[in-house]
């Protein structure tokens, strides 16, 4: 246990400087307003977004989390429907959540990692749309969804082992009334 030490959380700098020159990191805070917590008192509460690109960090406002939790269970089980009707929920949500945050990002932003919280983590961010009528955000960046900034930091710094030559992966999915052949596969 000796060599265990408290995490240190990254510092703005730390953060700024990881990201590549395309990428924009958003970090979400959800809570609900006259937030109460053991180690700050009374701080206020209120949900957040933390928007980081390379060398800038800006915070803006978001709804309570209670107005948050109504409007993604909508949006979730209306897409599930599978018939279009999610399109004005994907609209109210983008608008609430990434409009603004989207229209400050520098034009040269092509990937967006996200850092959800509470209940953003059941939201499928690639679905939401500017419009009714827009396309879905994932038309237009290329998104990932982190658990923490620490944890991608951690990951940014550490190179991933390379495989000593390449390989070739095939794989489908198995059905147990009909199992697949290679010939399933081929086109």
């Amino acid at each position: 246990f000796a060599a265990l030490r408290r995490p240190r959380p990254p510092s703005l700098a730390e953060i700024e400087a990881a990201l590549a020159p395309d990428e924009a990191l958003l970090s979400f805070l959800i809570s609900s307003r006259g937030g109460r917590s053991a180690i700050h008192g009374d701080w206020g509460g209120g949900s957040w977004l933390l928007v980081h690109t390379r060398g800038a960090t800006r915070v803006q406002a978001l709804p309570d989390s209670r107005d948050l939790e109504a409007a993604v269970s909508l949006f979730v089980g209306l897409l599930a429907r599978r018939d279009g009707s999610e399109a004005v929920a994907a609209a109210r949500l983008h608008q609430e959540l990434l409009a603004v945050a989207l229209d400050q990002l520098p034009p040269r932003i092509t990937r967006l990692v996200l850092v959800p919280d509470g209940v953003l983590h059941r939201l499928p961010f690639e679905a939401l749309r500017a419009d009714r009528s827009a396309a879905p955000l994932a038309m237009r960046y290329r998104v990932s969804i982190v658990p923490s900034v620490a944890l991608w930091l951690r990951l940014r710094r550490e190179q991933a082992p390379r495989p000593p030559a390449p390989a070739l992966v095939l794989g489908g999915s198995m059905n147990a009334a009909k199992p697949a052949k290679i010939s399933d596969f081929s086109s």
